[in-house]
C-alpha cells in the first residue's frame, strides 16, 4: 500500500472527459493525428501505471507502428470507422500475437500468444491501435482484482481500494484516462464489477456475440468478451465496430441478442 496517497484520488490521464465521438472527429479534421494520441496514451501509462498498475505489459513500439499504419491510412482515404487510430487496451487472458499472456498468474509468465484472439482481429479490423496488455485478477478467477502475479491494480477513485476484478486493469485504464477503450472478459461480473468500482462504464454483450475463441478459458459456458469505455455512448460505439461482419446491424438498430458457441482455445 501507498500509504501517503492513501485516500486518495489518483492524477487524471489524457483521454479524461473525451468521448471516441470527439477524439475521432479532430482525427478526420487534421487536428490532432493517431500517433499523437498514442504517445499521450504511452506517456499517460508512464505517469500513471507506477500508481495505479493497471498494465502487466506495455507494447510501445508496436502501438506507434500501428498508429503510424492508422495516419497512412487516412491520409490516403482509407478510414475504418469510430475506433481507426484509436489507442486501447487489451486484458491479459486475451491473445495479442507476439505480446505476453500471463493470464495474471507467474505459471504461464514466459508464454507468449502466436495468435491473435478472435475479437483482437475483429479490433485491428476497426483500425484500433493496441498498446499492451492490462493487468487481471489470477486466471479470471475473481472479483477483486487484487490477485496476480504483477500484483493488485488499484482503484483511481482510491487508491487504497480494491480496482474490483477480474478486469480490473482495464476498468483502471480507461477510468483513470490513460487509454479510451479496452477489452475484458465477464463470466460472472467481470467487467461489471471493475467497472462499478472504479468508474469506467462496462459492457458485456449477449454470449457469443463477440467470439471468445483466443481467450484462456474460466468456463465456456459463461465467459463473455466485453469491453470498457467512458459512457455508455462509446460503449456502444465500440460494441458496433466490433461486431462480426455478419452480425453487423445499422446505427438505429440495438442489435441482436445472438447466442453460440465461444470458441474458447486453452492456452497450452
Amino acid at each position: 500500500m501507498l500509504e501517503a496517497e492513501s485516500s486518495l484520488r489518483a492524477p487524471e490521464g489524457y483521454f479524461t472527459g473525451w468521448t471516441l465521438g470527439a477524439l475521432g472527429r479532430d482525427l478526420r479534421a487534421g487536428r490532432i493525428t493517431s500517433v499523437e494520441l498514442t504517445r499521450h496514451a504511452l506517456d499517460a501509462i508512464a505517469a500513471l501505471d507506477p500508481l495505479l498498475n493497471a498494465f502487466i505489459t506495455v507494447d510501445a513500439e508496436g502501438a506507434m507502428a500501428a498508429a503510424r499504419q492508422a495516419d497512412a491510412e487516412l491520409s490516403r482515404g482509407v478510414d475504418r470507422g469510430p475506433l481507426h487510430g484509436m489507442p486501447a487496451g487489451v486484458k491479459d487472458v486475451i491473445m495479442v500475437k507476439g505480446l505476453p499472456a500471463t493470464m495474471g498468474s507467474r505459471h504461464f509468465a514466459d508464454h507468449v500468444a502466436d495468435a491473435d484472439a478472435s475479437c483482437v482481429t475483429l479490433l485491428r479490423e476497426a483500425g484500433a491501435v493496441i498498446v499492451g496488455m492490462t493487468n487481471t485478477h489470477e486466471f479470471a478467477y475473481g472479483p477483486t482484482g487484487d490477485r496476480s502475479a504483477a500484483g493488485p491494480t488499484r482503484n483511481p477513485c482510491d487508491v487504497s481500494r480494491m480496482s474490483g476484478g477480474s478486469s480490473g486493469g482495464s476498468a483502471v485504464a480507461v477510468a483513470a484516462g490513460m487509454i479510451p477503450l479496452a477489452l475484458g472478459t465477464d463470466t460472472g461480473g467481470s467487467v461489471r464489477i471493475p467497472a462499478a468500482l472504479s468508474g469506467a462504464t462496462g459492457f458485456k454483450p449477449a454470449y457469443g456475440v463477440l467470439p471468445a475463441d483466443g481467450v484462456f478459458p474460466l468456463s465456456k459456458s459463461l465467459d463473455h468478451v466485453g469491453l470498457f469505455a467512458r459512457d455508455a455512448q462509446d460503449c456502444l460505439v465500440a460494441y458496433r465496430a466490433l461486431m462480426p461482419g455478419d452480425r453487423q446491424f445499422p446505427p438505429g438498430d440495438p442489435g441482436p441478442s445472438a447466442r453460440g458457441s465461444p470458441g474458447s482455445t486453452p492456452v497450452p
